[in-house]
């Protein structure tokens, strides 16, 4: 009979998997291979089979029914998918499998470099448009990633429809009529004004006349400068309201928005359909198919061949699905396939029964391509065909405390739907609050570097403060949105002396002053990236205060100007900063326009010496801990600089990026 398991974590979920795996063999008289059990991960799938071998030789199962187990069919969705389709003779046993370590997007980049700039290429113009607007070093891969989501969602590979379509003149057409409302109202209110209302509303009137035949770009550049004439303090707030200027400065600028997609989409279809095809080519040189290729492959087969189908049917006794709320559209499309709940041969006897194992408030995938919908819909199926549901709400992983935390929590955020934890027999709470701290940090409207900033000096006291009282560094997790911001929360942690290692490895890439470069090295190259600032700023190679840091990166009291006047080398200190962050900022104001200047115009290995040389950093980085092995890092990454210099890399911010995409690579 189908059933569905809503499990939440630690509830005893794989231990109900096993056994009822072990029951299908034992009590039904099924051989391992008639039971389908895929798991979301190849990890996930040995450890079920260990844990599924171990549990039938208790139950006393045969030799035979053992070794069957190394034949049956447990694994990812891939995993099955490759093991059907070379069971069935669609894939060789030469074929190589794309996917592990990157190796699809990586022949996914080397397609693009040869279908845009090799011998023949024939993309000029659209390359040209592309690369004013997006920066091309990034474009593959982001390409590569709504590619996979499309593919994923099992939708045909269309570039136009991928971008979706644009229309400037249309979101042009229905502002304009607000617009020219608002002109009439103003005009007729302007009356019940002072002379000075009056004043504003007429330079406004008469600046937005004539705006009918503007180009796009210029139409909404004169919109927003006339929302400038205009103020809502005093009377003129009574005709001129929040939403008008909402309009004028923001609805309007949706116009140009609409035009730049217009000019990018042909450019950007003509990319993809280049590199896909070039990408295809490339897989069928290797006799490769990627993970998409072999779901997508089997798919097509069981729903165009009704002889496959019925084979396929016709193997499987039950299927069972684990973290279904990970699933996408496609690998939901195959379990139905794989049950018999659509295909060539539906009606044909019954379907074969479905274990949909899951938890919907655990759907984290939802980024690449996870479509918790999938879990509701096979559950729905199931109750359809009349199959049961249970559930695990015991925790046998978290303290009562914790319970009651995720109860809170949880019920907040999904209300109704939310399936309450139950803490196991004999965990009593002192009392039934939840066990949470809430730190609670003011970044109002200074913006998001400021705002990570605070909270990392907030987390890091809280930290030290339980660490004053007994705790132990290492019974603390941090869990961030991004690599990206850890050396905040590195540096505020190490400021108070708790000791942090950084998750991801101990490679050259994980080390602090290798990220501390790669952010100075994206700062000098991109003034607006701000978070590389901030991260540079902050770190042991120039060593700013938190409290200088608010300052300069607080976007509501000019410290952006500040910034940007630092870079330029035309900084004066009139805001109030002690005297270490003062002088260390006369110090950079020095040097921070010729290392900008180097960012712009030298290679690689030329930039990295000349921000090695004016930032003095080798004696810097010996006087710190490990200074021998962060100077023989400041080395490799000098030599790399070098190498890739050699390969072909002639920009200084095309290496800053490359560097920092190992970081995130080793990372994940």
């Amino acid at each position: 009979t189908s059933r569905i398991v809503r499990a939440s974590a630690g509830t005893g979920k794989t231990y109900r998997l096993v056994e009822d795996y072990v029951a299908l063999v034992t009590d039904a008289g099924m051989r391992p291979e008639q039971v389908v059990a895929i798991t979301f991960t190849r990890k996930a799938a040995a450890e079920l089979t260990v844990r599924l071998r171990a549990r039938l030789r208790t139950a006393g199962c045969s030799a035979e029914q053992l070794a069957q187990l190394d034949q049956a069919p447990i694994g990812n969705f891939h995993g099955l998918g490759l093991q059907l389709l070379r069971g069935l003779g669609s894939v060789g046993e030469g074929t190589r499998i794309l996917g592990e370590d990157g190796e699809d997007v990586a022949l996914f980049r080397h397609a693009c470099d040869e279908a845009w700039f090799g011998h023949g290429a024939t993309c000029g113009e659209a390359l040209a448009i592309v690369a004013q607007a997006l920066r091309m070093d990034m474009l593959p891969d982001d390409l590569w990633l709504a590619v996979a989501l499309a593919r994923e969602d099992g939708e045909t590979l269309d570039a136009r429809a991928l971008f979706g379509s644009y229309d400037p003149a249309a979101v042009r057409e229905r502002l304009a009529r607000r617009l020219t409302d608002l002109r009439h109202r103003l005009a007729d209110g302007a009356r019940q004004l002072s002379e000075n209302g009056k004043d504003k509303i007429e330079r406004f009137l008469t600046a937005t006349a004539a705006l009918d035949d503007s180009p796009h770009a210029a139409w909404v550049a004169s919109w927003q400068n006339a929302a400038s004439l205009l103020d809502r303090r005093g009377k003129i707030k009574d005709i001129y309201r929040e939403e008008d200027r909402e309009l004028l400065t923001c609805e309007v600028r949706r116009v140009a928005g609409e035009a730049l997609g217009a000019t990018l989409v042909p450019a950007l279809a003509r990319l993809l359909d280049l590199s896909w095809s070039r990408y295809v080519e490339l897989k069928g040189q290797r006799r490769a198919l990627d993970f998409g290729d072999v779901v997508e492959r089997l798919v097509s087969l069981l729903a165009g061949d009704a002889a496959v189908h019925r084979q396929v049917r016709d193997r499987y006794r039950v299927i069972l699905v684990d973290e279904a709320q990970d699933t996408n559209r496609l690998q939901r499309r195959m379990v139905r396939l794989l049950a018999g709940l659509e295909g060539p041969t539906v009606g044909e006897g019954p379907s074969t029964p479905i274990v949909l194992v899951g938890d919907r408030k655990q759907a984290i995938y939802t980024f690449r391509g996870a479509d918790p919908e999938s879990f509701e819909v096979l559950a729905r199926d199931i109750e359809a065909l009349g199959g049961t549901s249970a559930t695990l709400a015991t925790s046998y992983r978290a303290s009562a405390a914790l319970v009651a935390s995720i109860n809170s929590l949880g019920g907040r955020l999904f209300g109704a739907p939310y399936e309450r934890l139950e803490a196991r027999t004999g965990e009593v709470s002192v009392d039934d609050r939840p066990a949470m701290a809430w730190l609670s940090v003011d970044d109002g409207a200074e913006g998001r570097i400021t705002g990570v900033i605070r909270e990392a000096a907030a987390v890091s006291r809280w930290i030290r403060g339980r660490c004053d009282a007994g705790a132990s560094p290492g019974s603390f997790a941090l869990l961030l949105r991004a690599l990206s911001y850890a050396p905040l929360y590195v540096a505020a942690l190490q400021q108070r002396g708790v000791a942090v290692v950084v998750g991801g490895g101990g490679g050259l890439y994980a080390q602090s002053e290798v990220q501390d470069l790669a952010a100075l090295w994206r700062w000098l190259c991109d003034e607006e990236d701000w978070l590389a600032g901030a991260i540079a700023l902050r770190s042991p190679l120039i060593g700013l205060s938190d409290a200088a840091l608010l300052r300069l990166f607080s976007p509501t009291s000019g410290g952006r100007d500040d910034l940007r006047a630092l870079r330029r080398g035309e900084l004066r200190l009139e805001h109030e900063y002690t005297s270490a962050d003062a002088a260390t900022l006369a110090w950079l104001a020095v040097r921070l326009p010729l290392l900008v200047g180097a960012a712009a115009r030298c290679a690689p290995a030329p930039f990295v010496s000349e921000v090695i040389s004016a930032l003095d950093l080798r004696p810097l980085l010996l006087g710190l801990s490990g200074g021998e092995q962060r100077l023989g890092n400041l080395d490799r990454l000098a030599e790399l600089a070098r190498e890739m210099q050699e390969r072909g890399v002639v920009h200084a911010g095309v290496f800053a990026h490359l560097v920092q995409r190992r970081i995130d690579t080793d990372h994940h």
